[in-house]
């Protein structure tokens, strides 16, 4: 799911992977590939959250987790 951060006319700034719950706080939330479920005790999305009510500081920290996630090899 994606969350719209900005727009302003044509110009719309959205981010992946980014949703709120119940609370109001922003959480990352992603698919775990089905091949790399056994390093993530079986679990079929990581959830994490963001701690944060405001959109354009849970965009730049899901970037900060997706860009950990990737390097780190997490999914693949």
């Amino acid at each position: 799911m994606a969350i719209v951060v900005c727009q302003a006319g044509a110009l719309r700034l959205t981010v992946k992977y980014v949703t709120t719950w119940k609370d109001g706080i922003f959480y990352y939330a992603r698919r775990v590939p089905a091949d790399m479920k056994q390093h993530h005790q079986g679990k079929a999305t990581i959830r994490q959250s963001l701690k944060t009510r405001d959109p354009l500081v849970a965009a730049r920290e899901a970037l900060n987790v997706d860009f950990r996630l990737e390097l780190t090899r997490d999914f693949h």
